[in-house]
């Protein structure tokens, strides 16, 4: 089996540029290929549960800073290349199941102004609705978690209450549904399990 190119500090950066390129392609053209059309998921008695929260949004978007920092932040490579490898084997994994058995839950937000309305309009504008579970949101979150909060110290406990408030932002801005964010941690878990079987690294 030919071996994975390692993720280092010195390559971190080309590697993030890279795989964003490779998420984008993915979602949006498993999206844009889906075998059927989405299937709806109504809000359960569970859901409902969950407050609505608009202004939960700049916490869903809190993650496109967590991600990147918590790659820039770290220096092991084996750890690097860990988290990496997990995060593209969950795109990968959660497209696959968008593109087969695409679901959403519709575009059901709406601020009520000032810069949440206006980045609730862009939002909409830029995200596709078919590609809800699993919630890979939660999923890269997740092991960006992971990630940092193996650097211990404050990170130990604030990196995972970080992605915590993400994945229940994913609800509280009715983006997903539970059942999205149980798949997304399960796919998360898998794809860490599968990353730490150490496969070959070319150093």
């Amino acid at each position: 089996m030919m071996p994975l190119p390692a993720i280092t500090p010195g390559n971190r950066l080309a590697a993030l540029g890279l795989g964003y390129l490779l998420f984008c392609l993915c979602y949006l053209g498993s999206h844009a290929l889906a075998y059927t059309r989405a299937r709806y998921l109504p809000l359960t008695a569970l859901d409902a549960l969950i407050p609505a929260w608009p202004a939960s949004l700049w916490l869903y978007l809190s993650q496109f800073v967590l991600l990147p920092l918590a790659f820039m932040l770290e220096r092991d490579s084996l750890r690097l290349s860990r988290a990496y490898y997990a995060m593209l084997a969950a795109t990968v994994i959660s497209c696959a199941i968008f593109l087969v058995w695409p679901t959403t839950v519709g575009q059901e937000m709406r601020a009520i102004g000032g810069w949440t309305q206006q980045a609730w309009h862009w939002f909409y504008e830029l995200d596709v609705a078919g590609n809800c579970f699993p919630s890979l949101h939660v999923s890269l979150a997740s092991l960006a978690a992971w990630l940092l909060a193996g650097r211990g110290g404050i990170w130990h406990l604030l990196a995972p209450g970080w992605a915590a408030l993400i994945v229940l932002s994913v609800l509280t801005t009715r983006q997903h549904r539970l059942v999205d964010v149980l798949g997304g941690l399960c796919v998360a878990a898998l794809c860490l399990r599968l990353a730490g079987t150490k496969p070959r690294l070319a150093c």
